[in-house]
């Protein structure tokens, strides 16, 4: 049985919370600022619960929760993407070389390329 990509990160990430709670207890966690990295500009859905977490997170941890907008990527919402739109927006990138390429930097800063082996890593410890 093959399970979905999104469906095994779900699963893996709850079984990891009773880890979690459990080595929170021992430490004093966290020690000094959070950051939570949005990987898209800075304005957007992304961003807008990035911060809604973070005001959470900061009355919770007793930390500063900081958000760092990396624009990786474009955002268009849903009514707003149509095949003109796309067009232009592709154009656009093209046409700025720069702005493509410090774009494409930026994902590769947040790519994880082992992610599914370290959360089955973590998880096959977990579980014996």
């Amino acid at each position: 049985m093959t399970l979905p990509r999104r469906r095994f990160l779900h699963l893996a990430a709850t079984a990891a919370l009773p880890l979690l709670s459990r080595t929170a207890g021992a430490q004093a966690f966290p020690s000094r600022p959070v950051t939570i990295i949005v990987p898209y500009p800075a304005g957007g859905p992304a961003d807008a619960v990035g911060r809604i977490m973070a005001d959470g997170m900061r009355a919770a941890l007793g930390q500063p929760v900081i958000i760092e907008n990396v624009g990786g990527a474009v955002i268009l919402p849903q009514p707003m993407l149509t095949p003109d739109r796309l067009v232009r927006e592709v154009k656009e990138l093209l046409a700025d070389p720069a702005r493509l390429k410090q774009m494409g930097e930026h994902a590769r800063t947040l790519a994880v390329p082992d992610a599914a082996e370290r959360i089955f890593a973590v998880l096959k410890e977990f579980c014996g």
